[in-house]
C-alpha cells in the first residue's frame, strides 16, 4: 500500500502543546555537540527567524516554574 507524504505526515505529526522552539534548539545543539565529543566548545552562533527568536526568549519552559530562555532549555 503506497503512502504519500501527506499520508505519512497525518500519521506521524501531532499538534504541539506549548512552545517547541527552545526544545528544538536545545536538541539540535546537543546533537551537534555529541559529534564533537573530544573538542571543547566555547560557544555557538545561531541564526533564527525573528518569530522563533521572540518565542525562544519569551516563552516559559515547562517544569521550571516560569523560567524562560535558551539557557534554561
Amino acid at each position: 500500500m503506497p503512502f504519500s507524504v501527506k499520508d505519512i505526515l497525518q500519521m506521524e505529526v501531532t499538534p504541539a502543546l506549548g512552545c517547541t522552539e527552545p526544545a528544538a534548539i536545545a536538541l539540535a545543539t546537543a546533537a551537534a555537540a555529541s559529534l564533537l565529543k573530544d573538542k571543547e566548545i566555547d560557544g555557538i552562533e545561531l541564526w533564527v527567524d525573528p518569530n522563533i527568536y521572540k518565542n525562544v526568549t519569551a516563552v516559559a519552559i515547562p517544569g521550571t516554574k516560569g523560567m524562560t530562555g535558551l539557557d534554561v532549555a
